[in-house]
């Protein structure tokens, strides 16, 4: 059960419960293989599940940042920022 992938060299780091593993993928590689509908890009270099968002906040660059349920932060590029606000409408 993935939480967030994070690109990591010629790696993607899972994380996934309080773990995280390397696979040898890309980000659009894992994305590919993932259901779109409970994964989202947030940046160039990281995908998140869905449902371990916990809120959307201002990050100090003004763009915005994902809180998950875990409590990790995870900055949102700015490409991704419009797909972001239109999922969780009202979060940020």
């Amino acid at each position: 059960k993935i939480d967030w992938a994070t690109i990591e060299e010629d790696y993607v780091r899972l994380h996934t419960e309080g773990r995280s593993y390397l696979l040898r993928d890309s980000i659009r590689g894992l994305a590919a293989k993932l259901d779109p509908r409970q994964f989202l890009q947030v940046h160039r270099s990281t995908l998140v599940r869905v449902d371990c968002v916990a809120e959307v906040v201002r990050g100090s660059s003004g763009l915005p940042e994902v809180v998950l349920t875990s409590g990790d932060r995870l900055k949102v590029g700015r490409i991704y920022a419009k797909s972001l606000r239109q999922r969780f409408r009202g979060m940020a």
